[in-house]
């Protein structure tokens, strides 16, 4: 399968994730965006991708914020003139506590990074999405979302609140195919051929 002319952004570029799926999708011809926090862990993996100047841009950004999320949308669209997918893999963990242990600050923290983050980085990428006429908005989602386990209601609310986000976006949008991955294996395969059928899928 090949991606080749498909352009696709994936925030959280610099986790283990974000670098596994970077490696697979230029394998596949694509065009990669990669947005993170680190410009040490960007800058590294691009040197690792081999890739020509011409398919891949780095950006550091903070993506909890509304004015990070546009600006890098802009230079994406300043760079490759068109955006394709979205593969959303900001995140982070905490747990160990019960509610009544847990700081408000942690809530907090969960909420920026699971929520926040979607919600600015959709409203940044989605209009670019939609001026193809179809598109790939992917996020990471978790069995914790539906079944929270004692000792980890932070990271569960931030979740499911990330569910619910692209759930809702799935109902606004008929024309795009949106897709929720699961963190178990097999989800980067998943990634790659739902990537590499958008013509057939979206038909």
């Amino acid at each position: 399968m090949s991606l080749s002319n498909r352009t696709v952004v994936i925030s959280g570029a610099g986790g283990e994730s974000g670098s596994v799926l970077a490696r697979e999708l230029a394998a596949q011809g694509a065009s990669l965006a990669l947005l993170g926090r680190s410009p040490q862990k960007l800058e590294s993996l691009a040197r690792s991708l081999a890739l020509p100047e011409a398919r891949v841009l780095t950006r550091s950004a903070d993506l909890s914020g509304p004015d990070e999320a546009e600006a890098a949308a802009a230079a994406v669209a300043g760079k490759f003139g068109r955006t394709d997918a979205l593969l959303h893999l900001v995140g982070g963990w905490t747990g160990g506590k019960t509610l009544l242990e847990a700081a408000a600050a942690e809530l907090t923290e969960m909420l920026e990074q699971h929520v926040w983050t979607s919600f600015h980085v959709v409203r940044a990428f989605l209009p670019r999405l939609l001026a193809n006429g179809w598109g790939r908005v992917m996020m990471v989602s978790s069995p914790f979302a539906t079944r929270p386990n004692a000792k980890g209601g932070p990271y569960a609310v931030g979740k499911a609140a990330q569910e619910a986000l692209l759930m809702t976006l799935s109902q606004e949008l008929r024309g795009t195919v949106l897709y929720l991955l699961s963190e178990e294996a097999g989800a980067a395969t998943a990634v790659i051929i739902a990537l590499a059928e958008l013509p057939c899928l979206l038909a």
